[in-house]
């Protein structure tokens, strides 16, 4: 049996900015931030729904949220390899956590999410898979 659950895309942005915060495995590229940056100054619409507009995660978020094509280099510090985030990759973090990490997305799903559940969506959006404990 197939079931399907909504999930508001702004949650994404939760758990961005909660598997980034603290981690020591993936880095922001600068260059790749003040692209994005640069993009929500232009556009200011684009984020003005957004919490902490101030904050570097709701501008990236708005930055692939805006176009499927934009993408945000990630470092790897792990692997010493430069990924690609887009907002087909978080979409697809979050069907992955969905189907394969229950515990993951029921917490989420209930508001009890912490880094563990983001970063793991993190590495799903990145690498597919939960490579990182």
């Amino acid at each position: 049996m197939k079931l399907l659950t909504e999930v508001e895309d702004t949650r994404m942005l939760d758990m961005l900015c909660n598997g980034l915060y603290g981690d020591d495995i993936f880095d922001i590229n600068v260059e790749s931030y003040e692209v994005a940056s640069k993009w929500c100054k232009e556009n200011p619409k684009a984020i003005e729904d957004l919490s902490m507009p101030q904050c570097y995660e709701p501008r990236i978020y708005a930055y692939l949220r805006s176009d499927k094509a934009n993408s945000i280099k990630i470092y790897d510090n792990y692997s010493d390899e430069n990924l690609e985030l887009t907002w087909d990759g978080m979409v697809k973090g979050m069907q992955l956590l969905a189907s394969n990490y229950q515990r993951h997305f029921s917490d989420l799903m209930e508001g009890n999410d912490d880094f563990y559940t983001a970063n793991s969506w993190l590495q799903l959006a990145l690498l597919g898979d939960v490579v990182y404990g």
